[in-house]
């Protein structure tokens, strides 16, 4: 799996000058969205798809370095645990592409499987269990 790599930008800054810890959520998610096609999956195929929805049950971030804005970072994303119900995204930062250098943050979000008409867990469809569990 390749790392997403992002651009930092100013307005993702606190008065620290390092970026805002509730960034790093939305920065999560936009490399799990990026990482999708990698996977063998489309945006529709995990946020269109026709009778489900994944709401965010969990998320949790350990922050180990300071980023900086006007500076790159490489996300790696890998669906940590998938239970019949839930997908667990475990987001991987870091300051170089070289997967073996230091992880400045890791962001885990957990999304639950619904059905989108009763609201109620669902089990995950079989195809996208497939596609996650083969990365």
């Amino acid at each position: 799996m390749n790392p997403v790599k992002l651009f930092i930008h100013f307005d993702e800054a606190d008065p620290a000058k390092i970026v805002f810890f509730g960034n790093y959520y939305r920065l999560a998610h936009r490399a799990m969205e990026l990482t999708l096609p990698q996977w063998g999956l489309t945006w529709d195929d995990f946020f269109r798809r026709e009778g489900f929805g994944f709401p965010v049950r969990h998320s949790e971030a350990d922050y180990f370095r300071p980023i900086r804005p006007g500076k790159e970072i490489f996300v790696s994303v890998s669906a940590e645990k998938i239970t019949a119900s839930s997908i667990t995204f475990k987001s991987e930062f870091r300051n170089s592409e070289d997967m073996n250098s230091e992880i400045t943050s890791v962001v885990r979000i957990v999304h639950v499987c619904i059905d989108s008409k009763s609201l109620k867990k669902a089990n995950l469809p079989q195809d996208l269990v497939n596609r996650l569990k083969q990365n």
